[in-house]
């Protein structure tokens, strides 16, 4: 499983938008929106994994009314509020509970706009909110953590690549005043079929030096632009790691997952 990962892990880095603003995705693109516009966004995951036998992580979760406002702070700079939703998980043994889920700030910087001739590049930086507690649920880690992302694209036409690598310093949730330094890296590929339908496909891997650490998912999806609102629809399925996820609520633990999510621009008239 450690080769799977390792070679996931070469693949993303070997690699140098569209739908910038949705959230679904976890290589983000460098692009930005301009200032005085927003985007607005609202979605509903559900994912699953499996912990027998179980040791009182949940088995199955439910992030719901997930939301983000994304908005133009200049004419290169985003800044970026996203909850991941409120979060109702089983157990296995028939207990459920609830909890509020994290809250994500972030500001991206854009230093190259992306064509289809010179590719785009943009620095991330954002925090979690400790807004979700570890205990009794095991649902967040009661601690501020914080990541950094370098971001690079390219276009081909209807054709767009997207790769990422970032490094996390993420709070240990058993352990006050300890941490995990996370290395992480992404690629996605996305294609335009039409004015009004792209895909996508991705594989986002991490590694760090506790126990848990490395995890590799792929995901996979279909986004639709109707009038003003995109819609998505995407699956996830987790090909190396095991279903630990250090207190982060099936943060890359999962087995599978699926979400549809829906997000809209607002021009504020500034």
């Amino acid at each position: 499983m450690s080769k799977i990962l390792l070679a996931g892990l070469a693949l993303v880095l070997g690699v140098t938008g569209v739908h910038a603003q949705n959230p679904v995705f976890l290589t983000e693109s460098p692009s930005t929106i301009r200032k005085g516009r927003i985007h607005i966004g609202v979605g509903i995951e559900y994912l699953t994994r499996d912990v027998h036998p179980s040791d009182g992580i949940p088995e199955t979760l439910v992030r719901f009314l997930g939301g983000s406002i994304r908005g133009g702070v200049s004419e290169n700079v985003n800044f970026d509020m996203i909850w991941r939703g409120g979060l109702l998980a089983r157990y296995a043994d028939g207990s459920s509970r609830f909890d509020w889920g994290d809250l994500f700030l972030w500001t991206k910087i854009n230093l190259l706009k992306g064509t289809n001739d010179q590719t785009g590049l943009a620095f991330r930086t954002g925090i979690k909110l400790p807004s979700t507690r570890y205990n009794p649920g095991k649902l967040g880690n009661n601690q501020m953590d914080y990541h950094s992302q370098i971001i690079v694209s390219r276009r081909f036409g209807p054709h767009e690549l997207r790769g990422m690598a970032g490094f996390s310093i993420i709070g240990d949730p058993q352990t006050a005043g300890s941490q995990d330094d996370v290395f992480s890296a992404a690629i996605a590929s996305i294609y335009a079929v039409n004015e009004w339908l792209d895909t996508f496909v991705e594989m986002h891997g991490r590694k760090g030096y506790q126990d848990h650490d490395g995890k590799l998912v792929g995901r996979f999806g279909l986004m639709s632009t109707s009038e003003a609102w995109t819609w998505s629809l995407y699956g996830l399925i987790r090909l190396a790691g095991d279903h630990y996820d250090f207190g982060s609520a099936f943060d890359h633990s999962e087995s599978w997952s699926v979400g549809l999510f829906a997000s809209r621009p607002v021009d504020l008239g500034l």
